[in-house]
């Protein structure tokens, strides 16, 4: 890809992430940017020679072919940024008095909204990667993370020195901070991200936006739990995933009020493992009238580890009183 071919703003002639100039070339961006992605290792990446290669060998190798792959993550968000402006400014063309330019003073200026634009990019490029619209929606808006407000991490992705994740931990851990604060946790926190793991990089940047801003904590976990929210996801073989994300303190309390529940489910003819035994718990005590009470004398019997109507729960209509994940007579 030649030099100056891109341009990451709009078709006015901006450049890539407010970094001012033509082409996208300013500082931040890198012109590693618009330079050939070649690979440094040659042909020794590809077929029959790569399994000849001694292990010092093979790890550079495999070193090597990771920067290629974050150099390229780094493109693919320029591109990303680059069609999210394009999906923006067909919207304007589209819509009856309004305007390429952001600019409200303009007379007959309509604005048109970003999540519109954002939403008409994601569908875009999910068609285009053949990922799911929600998937590619984040894309998106990380991708305008990078090129509009974080444009050193975007640098150093592009130099491939961080990877995907890295610049992604950083713009998560950045949000939300006054932007002088932003800039200074993002500067503070790339050594890191170029040196460690993700999760140590995360780590680091909780331990420093408390020193830049103590009260930050306290704001993030206010907006989070606006986000709290219920899935459920489908799998194979008639199974699902159901996902809570909720505050931890909640989170935890319910993880260890099962787990108790469950623990005194097991005895030594209960065959069931106890991860077995918290997902029946909390399948009755979802789908059934129960109570946590000791368990009422057993009534009738069925053979251990013998599943009744409905599969993994307790097999048996469930009278109040029942203990949750529990069958009169100890069954699954």
């Amino acid at each position: 890809m030649e030099a100056g071919a891109f341009d990451g703003g709009d078709d006015d002639g901006g450049g890539t992430g407010g970094t001012g100039g033509s082409g996208g070339t300013g500082p931040g961006c890198g012109g590693s940017l618009f330079e050939p992605v070649v690979d440094p290792l040659g042909e020794s990446l590809l077929g029959p020679p790569a399994l000849g290669l001694g292990l010092g060998e093979a790890l550079e190798a495999l070193e090597g072919l990771q920067v290629v792959k974050n150099r390229c993550d780094a493109r693919s968000a320029v591109l990303i940024e680059r069609i999210r402006n394009l999906a923006t400014d067909r919207l304007y063309a589209r819509t009856p008095g309004s305007t390429t330019c952001h600019d409200t003073t303009i007379p007959g200026f309509r604005p048109i909204s970003d999540s519109l634009a954002d939403s008409l990019a994601a569908t875009e490029i999910g068609c285009a990667l053949r990922l799911p619209e929600r998937s590619a929606r984040l894309l998106v808006d990380q991708a305008h993370l990078l090129c509009r407000k974080y444009t050193p991490t975007l640098g150093a992705l592009a130099e491939g020195a961080i990877t995907w994740r890295h610049a992604v931990t950083v713009i998560e851990q950045c949000v939300g901070l006054a932007p002088h604060t932003a800039t200074t946790l993002e500067h503070a926190l790339l050594p890191t991200a170029r040196n460690t793991t993700v999760t140590r990089t995360m780590h680091r940047a909780r331990v420093l936006r408390a020193g830049l801003d103590p009260g930050a904590h306290t704001a993030r976990a206010t907006a989070a739990v606006t986000q709290r929210r219920l899935e459920v996801l489908p799998d194979a073989d008639g199974m699902a995933w159901l996902n809570i994300y909720l505050p931890a303190e909640h989170a935890t309390g319910i993880g260890h009020r099962i787990t108790a529940l469950a623990r005194g489910l097991q005895t030594p003819t209960e065959n069931r493992t106890l991860t077995q035994l918290r997902v029946d718990v909390l399948t009755d005590l979802l789908t059934h009238t129960c109570t946590t009470g000791p368990p009422p004398q057993p009534t009738h019997t069925r053979a251990a580890g013998s599943p009744g109507p409905g599969g993994g729960g307790t097999g048996v209509p469930a009278a109040a009183g029942d203990v949750p994940g529990e069958v009169p007579g100890g069954v699954p």
